[in-house]
């Protein structure tokens, strides 16, 4: 029940709900693990969501539909089925980790809809993404994969993808990098739904520009310092 209230108030902060909408609704699901040892993480993301989040898009109010996927690729998959059974949901960003990404592709591949991962897919994805510093351990080799590890002290590095060098356009703080990629998701998910003819999965997804994750670097966290110092050349 905590966990639904928690889920509803994220959707309402993302969105300024109102009781009364007189405009149709264009809904955008959002896969993130908002339970489980990777939480925060998820929490993380939501600021990120709504500063780049119209009210209104083309006459439609704009609201997410955030589930949750524990940081576990089965839960993942089955959320996005949810996500697809609602024919107000016309594109997904998310989720977080590679395997959850690899999970959830197998469920999206056959689908007309515009969807952003914000990792790599699976094991063979990550390790094309790291090739240019392959000797990491697999458990440093992804950021929020790694945060229960740094967490607890396990570990003081890990990859993650390297930071622009020009933030002015991120609203508030350094972001941590999946907060960046997140933003930056949103952006091209309401880019892709203004270019679109018609506001349908199929036009929106022919419309989309795919998410770049950047090249990785070594970051360093010491004594829960996150995202850290970036230590590689």
């Amino acid at each position: 029940m905590v966990q639904w209230l928690w889920l509803c108030f994220a959707a309402c902060f993302l969105t300024a709900c109102t009781v009364e909408r007189a405009a149709p609704i264009l809904k955008i699901g959002l896969l993130a693990p908002f339970e489980g040892e990777q939480r925060e993480l998820g929490y993380r993301l939501l600021p990120a969501l709504r500063a780049a989040t119209p009210a209104t898009l083309r006459g439609h109010h704009v609201e997410w539909v955030i589930l949750d996927t524990h940081g576990d690729a089965l839960v993942a998959a089955q959320r996005a089925r949810e996500l697809l059974v609602d024919p107000d949901v016309v594109a997904i960003v998310g989720p977080l980790l590679p395997e959850e990404v690899e999970a959830v592709g197998a469920v999206l591949q056959s689908e007309s809809i515009a969807w952003w991962p914000l990792a790599p897919s699976g094991a063979e994805g990550l390790r094309t993404w790291h090739r240019s510093i392959p000797n990491i351990p697999p458990e440093q080799a992804w950021g929020p994969s790694a945060w229960p590890a740094l967490m607890r002290g396990q570990i003081d590095s890990y990859l993650a993808p390297r930071l622009p060098s020009d933030l002015r356009e991120f609203p508030g703080e350094t972001p941590w990098p999946q907060d960046w990629l997140a933003w930056r998701a949103t952006e091209l998910a309401f880019e892709a739904i203004t270019a679109a003819p018609t506001l349908n999965r199929a036009a929106i997804r022919a419309a989309s520009t795919p998410l770049d994750i950047p090249p990785p670097a070594l970051y360093q966290s010491k004594a829960g310092v996150f995202p850290g110092t970036i230590i590689d050349p």
